[in-house]
């Protein structure tokens, strides 16, 4: 028993020093770096209960930093960098919460590509409206998506992307053709 009760006082004492713990085998750098992003996140969400919003942003971050492929790491900085209004923070965890995600809503796709293109990133924007086509059935073929590929189109060639341009201009002919009839 480590702890025990010094007599007559009440009080409790340390009797014995506990033994150090020495781990079977060493850590590979994959789980040490498992293991950091885990501690910053649960210190994240500590100093998210205090109400603490710039610790729990920057523990945040050092935790998607150890764990570069979080979701749920990137969607708690986006979520305190809006907090914060830390717009440019917001913006930059944003697009790699679009990009980690693994299906994420066309809205969240069509919103990133709108603010990169407000931005002046066109390859970029152009490139998460494309994945936000991917997501939308191929038939039938609508005005909608005819749109959606000419401004596409018109990003990668603002973008200076012409043989991406070329692509899908020649898709939004064919949706465009295909309305008509």
């Amino acid at each position: 028993d480590l702890l025990r009760a010094k007599e007559g006082s009440g009080r409790l004492i340390l009797s014995d020093m506990p033994a150090v713990h020495r781990p079977l085998r060493t850590l590979s750098e994959a789980e040490l770096d498992h293991q950091e992003a885990l501690s910053n996140a649960m210190a994240g969400r500590m100093a998210l209960m205090k109400e603490d919003f710039a610790p729990a942003l920057r523990f945040y971050q050092r935790a998607l930093f150890y764990d570069p492929k979080s979701v749920e790491s990137a969607e708690m900085i986006v979520s305190l960098a809006v907090k914060l209004d830390q717009e440019q923070v917001a913006l930059r965890y944003l697009v790699r919460l679009a990009e980690l995600a693994k299906e994420p809503e066309p809205a969240m796709l069509e919103n990133v590509a709108s603010l990169l293109a407000h931005q002046g990133e066109y390859r970029r924007a152009a490139q998460f409206y494309a994945r936000t086509a991917s997501f939308r059935p191929a038939a039938p073929k609508t005005s909608e998506q005819a749109k959606l590929c000419l401004n596409i189109a018109r990003l990668f060639h603002v973008g200076n992307d012409n043989a991406q341009a070329a692509h899908w201009f020649g898709l939004f002919l064919d949706y465009a053709t295909s309305t008509l009839k």
